[in-house]
């Protein structure tokens, strides 16, 4: 600062003196280099050396045409933002435009404006508080501009001024309604913040037909059909429908195994399975293996339900193996009580009893304390079960009835707990855009577990109502679908 106010006194061997000596200190200070160039000319040497160490980066355009707005130096920021060399951005011309509107320059500064509206709006995220003096006088001198309320209604989102962002996100909608982006985050804002799913389901229905390319809008739209309890049969005809989206990326290709094992398409979901190259992103650990064990869990059932027991016993031991195409390995902890329990019957069947001994000694292995499955890690409940009918098997009555009743006293206790995000809540097993309420998952959970307890403990009648409940709250709840049929 010392510097160009020297400069601009007219003193420049001073301002030369202070900005070497800060450039001494730190090589990459822009500023200082910037204030030489101007001093120096624009063919000098510092402005060379500028260009080869800013990359071209708009972030550090906009951070220095800020300081310099501070600091009320409007020409030099336009001066600054003139020597960008990089790919075009909305937010370098809303800047100019603004500190040409501080320099009475009109005219100019409505220009720069409307070019900023014109610009692709992808990776543009205002996040500065100087922003939005900068958005409003955008939406000042040009009130027909649909982009700079857009993007202050992400500024304000991302503040948590969630009413403010949705006017803002309405004004733009209603200004150019062939946006689709607009459309997607106001879904997304009458789900999570107004609590208002036909309206939501009707903003992403419309984003998605503005533009059928973008994967991501498809993935959360289907998401939003699974939070609003859409049949699986009504979702598999959605994604069969737009089958470049399903190969095109994994984590839409797992939600559509997930919806055939849940429409009992299990040999067409494992088809799928095998036939795709998974890439396992973090988060995502145990989603597609969990859908292969229940492919080949279900097939097995269907063997054993036709006497086909060595079929039977081929599944459960292909389910055991995960075959590379998954993309990743068992995890830490994962017990597979239920596969080994299917498998000890199938060896039962086939006469081969110390085999069946062995299986079921497995399935009595890993935790028998029920918890709240939150995340990824956590033991499924129905393992509890499997390894309680397994001790059934070895002749331990006292244990396996342990087993049943630690799942329906849990059930019992936990059923009206109030949920708590804890630090660990990145690890939430379905991330979505769309909210879930937690404490109805976790009353759905509860009765799960009751249900099982019942189950393993023969009451047929109170499995099969408390099942119910958990469908009646949650319609794609795959455990209670998988095991509501033994009841």
């Amino acid at each position: 600062m010392k510097g160009i106010i020297l400069h601009k006194l007219g003193r420049d061997q001073e301002a030369k003196s202070w900005l070497d000596e800060n450039l001494r200190v730190d090589a990459f200070d822009f500023e200082s280099l910037f204030v030489k160039a101007l001093i120096e000319g624009e063919n000098t040497t510092e402005m060379s050396r500028l260009a080869m160490l800013d990359r071209s980066f708009h972030e550090t355009y906009l951070r220095i045409s800020r300081d310099l707005m501070e600091a009320g130096l409007y020409q030099e920021a336009c001066l600054w933002l003139d020597s960008f060399r990089g790919a075009d951005k909305p937010l370098l011309h809303y800047y100019k435009g603004y500190a040409l509107l501080k320099l009475g320059r009109d005219s100019q500064g409505m220009e720069e404006m409307k070019h900023a509206e014109e610009l692709p709006a992808c990776y543009t995220f205002p996040n500065k508080p100087e922003e939005i003096l900068i958005l409003r006088a955008a939406m000042d001198v040009n009130p027909e501009g649909a982009k700079a309320p857009y993007y202050l209604g992400c500024l304000f989102y991302d503040r948590l001024q969630f009413d403010e962002a949705i006017s803002l996100w309405e004004r733009s909608a209603k200004l150019d309604d062939t946006f689709p982006t607009v459309f997607r985050n106001l879904s997304i804002a009458y789900y999570n913040k107004r609590k208002d799913p036909d309206a939501a389901l009707l903003m992403m229905e419309k984003a998605y037909r503005l533009d059928e390319s973008d994967s991501q809008v498809f993935l959360e739209l289907d998401q939003l059909h699974g939070r609003l309890h859409i049949s699986p049969k009504e979702r598999r005809k959605f994604l069969e429908a737009h089958l470049e989206h399903i190969e095109a990326r994994d984590d839409i290709y797992t939600q559509y195994v997930t919806v055939l094992n849940l429409c009992g398409e299990h040999e067409k979901a494992y088809d799928a399975i095998m036939k795709h190259d998974f890439q396992t992103w973090e988060g995502a650990e145990g989603k597609i293996t969990t859908q292969y064990k229940t492919a080949l869990a279900a097939l097995a059932g269907e063997d054993f339900e036709k006497k086909d027991y060595k079929e039977a016993l081929k599944h459960l031991e292909a389910a055991l193996s995960y075959p590379h195409n998954l993309g990743e390995g068992r995890l830490e902890g994962t017990k597979d009580n239920n596969l080994y329990y299917l498998k000890g019957l199938s060896e039962e069947k086939l006469g081969m009893e110390k085999e069946a001994e062995t299986s079921f000694r497995k399935a009595t292995e890993g935790a028998s304390d029920p918890a709240g499955v939150m995340y990824y890690y956590d033991q499924p409940a129905d393992m509890i079960l499997c390894r309680g009918l397994a001790e059934e098997k070895l002749g331990n009555t006292g244990a396996a009835n342990a087993c049943f009743y630690q799942l329906i006293d849990y059930g019992e206790k936990h059923l009206r707990d109030e949920f708590k995000m804890d630090y660990f809540a990145v690890s939430l097993p379905d991330p979505s855009a769309y909210d879930e309420d937690m404490n109805i998952k976790n009353k759905a959970h509860c009765y799960y577990l009751m249900a099982l307890g019942n189950l393993g403990l023969g009451n047929t009648d109170k499995a099969h109502g408390f099942f119910d409940k958990v469908l009646k709250l949650d319609p794609d709840h795959q455990g209670a679908f998988t095991y509501r049929t033994l009841c």
